[in-house]
């Protein structure tokens, strides 16, 4: 049985079908293209028979409006083209007396998965679906395959591709929340802005609005585009995602999360439009747990209730103001007991009871692994003279090696005067030989 004439039928039926019942006539046809039992690698040698064929997925689903059953038909026949795929390379690369990497290069710099328009299609229709079981389903049996064994993008089409897989793909890991889904879709995301071009990508627009949220809600951090992507193409996305940049810019900026909240609440409209309200809620709500930790680089100790008046928190959401500075502090514990032991920022935090009694606006905050030497509670003990002086030693060497920085920053500037006054002085000479 040909291949991609029975792909050709199956896709002029989907086209054709006029009701929701007509299509499910097709799943058979599905089901036999996903089984196994055909050699779907054939479709990537016809130009366009991917293409078409995702085109008529995309039509089932919207029709049927059934986006998870199709999804997992879509990710039954992408498992079986990998695997037949990395069949096909297999065989391909037993030349006798030909070293691996030579192999490789030879038969167009890729072993294994081909990228094509199915494998996209199979990730848009899973976000769409909204299924966690689906979600883990791609992560499991698509999304684990390499970026190595992908190849290397050629020409403008092509690297399209690849950048539509990695954006998608981005968003799967993130709808499924938990820390490392978060931190593989930042690797995603990053990936994105990897692809060369002469202008920057609207697919690297979205995902450079999206990374700069996820950056926040992971580390507290403001997101950098890699060294080696073009300035122009820099700022050319920093203009268009100037919402995102000035929310990013207040979360790690003051020490008061106010701002942060009145950014995000002020970008509402945008947010939605742009489909990333749900990150921007992930967002504010990491936020406490972050200016919690960026105090402890200061503080060694602080009660409950100054701690929850200097970040502002009566201002977010999770905020309880019901009990009054008990209440709300009560409400800020939860969030600090709920971030566990992730030393982000090197800072711990841990809550000392006040003789045993539950937590309230006079429970003590510690904070270990900071660069702190003072308690701001009088009555508190310090810590012993030995942890002082190693954190003052920490101090001394952290403050050596910003004025180290700094140094070289003045000479590199020096140098880069002394470059520019005799690049004038050579154009002026010029100008004059040539009006001589």
């Amino acid at each position: 049985r040909s291949a991609p004439a029975y792909v050709q039928v199956v896709v002029d039926a989907i086209k054709l079908a006029k009701t929701a019942d007509q299509l499910v006539l097709v799943s058979d046809a599905l089901a036999t293209m996903a089984s196994g039992s055909m050699d779907l690698s054939q479709l990537d040698r016809v130009p366009g028979m991917m293409t078409r064929l995702s085109e008529a997925l995309a039509h089932m689903a919207k029709v049927t409006g059934n986006y998870a059953d199709t999804c997992a038909r879509t990710v039954d026949m992408v498992d079986v083209l990998n695997a037949q795929f990395a069949a096909q390379a297999d065989e391909s690369t037993e030349i006798t007396g030909v070293t691996a990497p030579f192999k490789t290069q030879r038969l167009g710099g890729f072993r294994g998965t081909r990228l094509t328009a199915l494998h996209i299609e199979c990730l848009r229709l899973c976000i769409v679906a909204r299924r966690r079981a689906l979600h883990e389903r791609v992560v499991r049996m698509v999304l684990s395959v390499e970026f190595a064994s992908f190849g290397w993008p050629a020409g403008a089409a092509r690297a399209r591709q690849f950048m539509e897989y990695r954006y998608y793909a981005g968003m799967v890991y993130a709808a499924l929340g938990d820390r490392h889904s978060l931190e593989q879709a930042q690797r995603q995301w990053l990936l994105v802005f990897s692809m060369p071009g002469k202008f920057a990508s609207a697919i690297q627009l979205a995902a450079y609005r999206r990374i700069l949220l996820l950056t926040v809600v992971l580390d507290g951090s403001r997101f950098r585009l890699p060294s080696f992507y073009p300035p122009t193409h820099s700022r050319a996305l920093e203009t268009n995602a100037g919402t995102y940049t000035g929310i990013a810019e207040a979360c790690i900026g003051p020490k008061s999360m106010s701002a942060a909240l009145a950014r995000v609440k002020d970008a509402q409209r945008v947010l939605e439009w742009d489909g990333n309200i749900g990150m921007a809620n992930m967002l504010v709500n990491s936020l406490p747990a972050h200016f919690v930790r960026r105090l402890g680089r200061v503080y060694s100790s602080m009660r409950l209730g100054q701690l929850a008046e200097i970040i502002g928190f009566s201002a977010h959401p999770l905020a309880s103001n019901a009990g009054g500075p008990d209440g709300l502090a009560r409400s800020l514990a939860e969030i600090i007991e709920a971030a566990g032991n992730d030393n982000s920022n090197n800072v711990a935090v841990s809550l000392v009871a006040v003789d045993g009694q539950p937590f309230g606006a006079n429970t003590v905050v510690r904070f270990s692994h900071s660069f702190a030497t003072l308690s701001t509670l009088p009555n508190v003990a310090v810590s012993a003279a030995s942890e002082r002086v190693a954190a003052e030693q920490q101090l001394s060497e952290l403050l050596q090696a910003q004025v180290a920085e700094t140094k070289s920053l003045h000479e590199k500037l020096v140098r880069l005067d002394r470059h520019l006054a005799l690049s004038s002085e050579y154009a002026a000479n010029s100008r004059e030989q040539a009006a001589g």
